[in-house]
């Protein structure tokens, strides 16, 4: 699963949950977008996806088990990591747009953010 599809996913369960659970999703997507503006890696990324889901509870069980659903097919993503190219990774990890607007400098960064080498 790519990031953007986690965010997605993320975004279309909080339209549907109780404000309280709404919240809680908000988290996980707070997270996400941080992450893209951060120098961590996706397997940071998520280490605190994990510890955001292991620190809430959703008011119904059925989300708590969806959004763990979702977090396991985007943990495959991020184990493949090493199979994939750069281009790979900037589509996967959802920073095609970063990679174009940024300096050599800049992408030297995404590189290292993304476990790759130049």
């Amino acid at each position: 699963m790519m990031l953007a599809q986690l965010r997605t996913e993320l975004e279309t369960l909080r339209s549907g949950s109780p404000a309280s659970d709404a919240g809680i999703t908000n988290l996980f997507l707070s997270v996400i977008e941080s992450w893209k503006q951060d120098p961590t890696t996706p397997r940071q990324l998520m280490s605190n996806l994990d510890r955001t889901l292991g620190n809430v509870w959703f008011s119904q069980d059925e989300t708590h088990r969806r959004v763990h659903r979702l977090l396991e097919e985007f943990r495959s993503t991020v184990e493949s990591l090493g199979g994939m190219t750069m281009n790979e990774r900037l589509v996967m990890f959802d920073l095609m747009d970063a990679w174009d607007q940024v300096t050599e400098e800049g992408r030297h960064a995404l590189y290292a953010k993304l476990d790759a080498s130049p």
